[in-house]
């Protein structure tokens, strides 16, 4: 059957060239091949997340107490710093013409409790409250703001200064004050006016001030143990098992204000931040002494180590070459969630970073103008302790500012070019976009204590004026089907200019200096 099949020719074509063939390349991005987000990726996103923070709402404090009288040791000035100070105060009375007035009920802390549903807040007039979160973020930025009442409100006679959630019972809160020795746990489920149980120290007056507590710290694995810290240079450790008194006070080697206090994650090791400007390190094991002066048997705690901060921040050439770096206390110190070993401070005069405890030096370190040079009542405000904190999810540290109406959020990242950093190449930095960080969040009243969420980083902060203000995402929804579009359009572009800026990103590590357009 062959014989009757017609060939025929086929189609020409031209000699292929031998060779191995190009495979084509992958147009996807790295991540979507390994599963590993870059660094510099990781960074662009939390920039873009923080550019959509703004403030939600504000929640005023002050009108929760008007008719509760002011705590024990309230100061009361007279009426020459008025103008200078009438943001922040209250007037009581008049006398002889001349005006008195009493600082507003500031709020010194906030503090979430371990799932974010219930916040506390504290302030000087001596009101705990106790907010449900949800609430707070729904009627933010509606009318009925200002009318939204706590969960929980309790009065006391003292002037507060720190709480803490019990992280093995969430129905539980301890508070402390400056002017008492005494350190006041309350259970919130019983609605109770009254505290549970008070734990307390002998007191004795210190410097002719009377005995105060300023800040304090559960332990985890220990459910019964309560660590706090004060005026009297110790450090003191209660088991609530044995009674009220502590079963071991540390003392401090240098005199002074402890203001801060930290426990390691192993609980092990106590880190306090002084008024003098040094952290000091404890091992709560301890050992044993055979000095001729103690006792025998006497549990001795020396410090592992005590540093000044100043010292450390003069190892510094860059910044030692461009600024007078003077001796100033610590407000606060705190461990950053993402990262063990770095310990985040904030000083009196606005300064911020981050020590690392495995070689003791300071690898990150913010350094604005002090507050007193352009505001004259700056050193009253500064009386004030500041409380930042950590995002959880972000090595970002934000502080509220002293006299300004916004909150410094701070690049603590690991990365060297991080603006923080202090091996930082500042010629990549000016160029790259990681110059463009978003570092102020404007708020409409100076914050004093900032908390983060454990679950999605919205801030709560603190004021001077006695307010909480909610700063977080803004949810916009959309009416039409026009404004959805619009509003998945702006998102398409977003994530275009982030494809080229992290690709230009890339472009200048590898480089050093970016591509001329």
């Amino acid at each position: 059957m062959d014989k009757f099949v017609v060939h025929e020719a086929g189609p020409s074509f031209p000699p292929i060239q031998r060779g191995l063939l190009s495979r084509q390349k992958w147009k996807a991005a790295a991540y979507q091949v390994d599963g590993k987000l870059p660094a510099a990726y990781k960074h662009f996103l939390l920039n873009a997340l923080l550019q959509s923070y703004s403030e939600m709402g504000s929640f005023p404090q002050s009108n929760l107490s008007r008719d509760f009288p002011p705590p024990v040791h309230a100061p009361v000035w007279q009426g020459s710093v008025v103008d200078t100070l009438s943001s922040f105060t209250e007037i009581v009375g008049m006398a002889s013409g001349n005006t008195f007035f009493t600082s507003r009920p500031i709020v010194t802390c906030v503090e979430f409790d371990a799932q974010g549903v219930y916040v506390a807040s504290v302030s000087s007039n001596g009101c705990l409250s106790i907010h449900d979160f949800e609430t707070l973020y729904c009627t933010s930025g509606g009318r009925e703001a200002d009318k939204v009442k706590p969960t929980v409100h309790v009065h006391t006679r003292h002037k507060l200064e720190g709480v803490r959630w019990n992280p093995n019972n969430q129905d539980e809160v301890a508070c402390v004050a400056s002017g008492s020795s005494s350190l006041y746990l309350y259970d919130i489920a019983s609605y109770s006016q009254t505290p549970r149980q008070i734990l307390e120290y002998r007191s004795k007056h210190h410097r002719g001030q009377p005995a105060s507590l300023f800040d304090l710290s559960y332990c985890t694995m220990d459910k019964d143990r309560i660590i706090a810290c004060g005026n009297d240079s110790n450090v003191h450790v209660w088991d609530r098992r044995v009674g009220k008194l502590p079963t071991m006070s540390i003392p401090a080697p240098i005199a002074g204000d402890l203001n801060s206090i930290q426990l390691s994650r192993d609980e092990q090791l106590v880190f306090a931040g002084t008024e003098g400007g040094h952290i000091i390190l404890w091992d709560l094991r301890g050992g044993r002494n055979s000095a001729a002066f103690v006792a025998p048997g006497e549990s001795y705690h020396p410090p592992l180590r005590s540093m000044k901060l100043s010292t450390l921040l003069q190892d510094i050439p860059d910044l030692k070459a461009q600024t007078n770096i003077e001796n100033s206390s610590i407000h606060s110190i705190s461990f950053s969630p993402s990262c063990g070993h770095h310990l985040g401070f904030h000083l009196n005069n606005g300064w911020s970073g981050v020590l690392n405890i495995l070689d003791f030096s300071v690898t990150h370190i913010h350094c604005p103008p002090p507050p007193w040079i352009e505001h004259e009542c700056a050193p009253w405000l500064t009386i004030r302790r500041r409380r930042p904190a950590w995002l959880t999810s972000y090595p970002v540290y934000a502080v509220g500012c002293t006299m300004e109406c916004h909150i410094n959020v701070l690049d603590f990242t690991s990365s060297p070019t991080s603006q923080c950093s202090v091996n930082s190449n500042s010629h990549i930095l000016q160029s790259s976009v990681e110059g463009k960080w978003r570092k102020q969040l404007h708020t409409s009243e100076p914050v004093v204590a900032i908390a983060a969420h454990p679950t999605h980083d919205s801030l709560l902060a603190g004021t001077q004026a006695g307010s909480l203000l909610l700063i977080a995402q803004k949810k916009k929804s959309a009416a039409t089907e026009e404004e959805a579009l619009k509003l998945s359009n702006q998102a398409s572009a977003g994530q275009r200019k982030a494809a080229v800026d992290v690709s230009e990103m890339l472009e200048i590590r590898a480089s050093g200096h970016p591509r001329s357009r």
